[in-house]
């Protein structure tokens, strides 16, 4: 090729021809390969080395922010491999892992505002539900829980959202008020003292009791009974509670 330039300034003024052709020094010029990537990709591997592609993940120099979890770290090691088999150039690798753990993190934040929304909601319908009784209902839970099933899944109930899901928390409700019952075994003490603020529903069961026993019903009537005025406040108590209202 050299052989049909005469002098060195003919060579000389050849290569600045071809610059101001190309725009750039020839060394910086690539040649494309006849055949695509995917037929012939050894054909590229120059040009992917001269772009700056890296042979280990490693060399891209990326790193995931603290909170990741040991899950997105498995991913990341993974999708790290792929980048460096397809020849992902550092800069695009960059964006796309920016990007992706940009997108964990507004995700984590709508499970984490969608698990408090949820725990409001939870909490709000057993709070209309139990009445003047949520609060000890709810401690009563809780001391079932540690005493029969440890204060590991206590916790854990608590951590997951579970204790104040309505569906557990009526069906416990139920299991304390079968504790206390007379000839349950177990049964005698309730599992907290306050729990024997009554929901609405076992306090209109216990007023419909009531209503027909002669014995409480001759206290409630007779106001010369010694017993008219307690009597009168158990029936005044029991109808606040099955309204929802605390006495």
């Amino acid at each position: 090729m050299i052989q049909k330039f005469d002098t060195p300034e003919a060579l000389a003024k050849s290569y600045i021809a071809l610059e101001k052709r190309f725009g750039v020094p020839g060394d910086r010029l690539l040649t494309l390969p006849d055949k695509p990537l995917d037929e012939d990709p050894a054909a590229y591997a120059d040009i992917f080395k001269r772009l700056g592609a890296v042979e280990k993940a490693e060399d891209y120099g990326l790193q995931l922010p603290e909170t990741s979890t040991d899950a997105d770290k498995a991913i990341f090691s993974s999708l790290s491999g792929v980048l460096v088999e397809n020849k992902i150039l550092p800069a695009q690798a960059k964006a796309l892992i920016s990007w992706w753990a940009a997108e964990g993190e507004r995700r984590a934040e709508q499970d984490k505002a969608f698990v408090a929304e949820l725990d409001r909601s939870n909490t709000d319908a057993l709070k209309k539900e139990f009445g003047a009784a949520y609060d000890p209902t709810m401690k009563a839970i809780d001391n079932v829980l540690e005493k029969y099933f440890g204060k590991e899944t206590r916790d854990f109930m608590d951590a997951a959202q579970l204790k104040n899901d309505p569906k557990f928390a009526r069906g416990f409700a139920k299991l304390i008020e079968a504790m206390a019952e007379p000839g349950t075994p177990g049964a005698g003490a309730s599992p907290d003292p306050a729990s024997d603020v009554l929901s609405p529903t076992r306090a209109k069961g216990e007023l419909n009791r009531l209503a027909g026993d002669k014995e409480f019903n001759a206290k409630l009537f007779n106001k010369s009974h010694p017993e008219h005025k307690w009597a009168v406040q158990r029936r005044s108590q029991l109808t606040a509670w099955a309204e929802g209202r605390e006495v």
